[in-house]
Order: structure tokens, then C-alpha cells, then sequence
């Protein structure tokens, strides 16, 4: 899970992942299935956009 902690502003974060995972879905919030994300799996980096305070869940293998 990874969180907009800023209530005011929006984030583009990117996230390293060191265990570099084939790949990486996110949690629909709308439909509560696995959906792609922007993963880059050689370099193991996540990167993804949060509104303020928004939350995403992300499904690692």
C-alpha cells in the first residue's frame, strides 16, 4: 500500500523495488480486480501518480 501522505497537492512518485518482480498490478478501487501498472521490470521501478491523500494498493507476486 503507498499513500499521498500531502492532503493538498498531488504526487508523481516512482518506488525502487529490489526484488524486481515480473510484474506489479494495482487493486481497482472500482472493481476490486488486479490492473496493470507503469512498471518497469528489468530496473524494478514503479511509478504512478496519487491525488491528494490518495492511497493505492499494489500486488506483488
Amino acid at each position: 500500500m503507498a499513500v499521498n501522505r500531502d492532503t493538498a497537492s498531488a504526487r508523481t512518485v516512482s518506488f525502487a523495488l529490489s526484488t524486481k518482480p515480473a510484474s506489479v498490478t494495482e487493486v481497482s478501487k472500482a472493481t476490486g480486480l488486479d490492473t496493470a501498472t507503469n512498471d518497469n521490470a528489468s530496473t524494478g521501478v514503479l511509478s504512478s501518480s496519487f491525488a491528494p491523500g490518495e492511497g493505492r494498493l499494489y500486488v506483488l507476486p
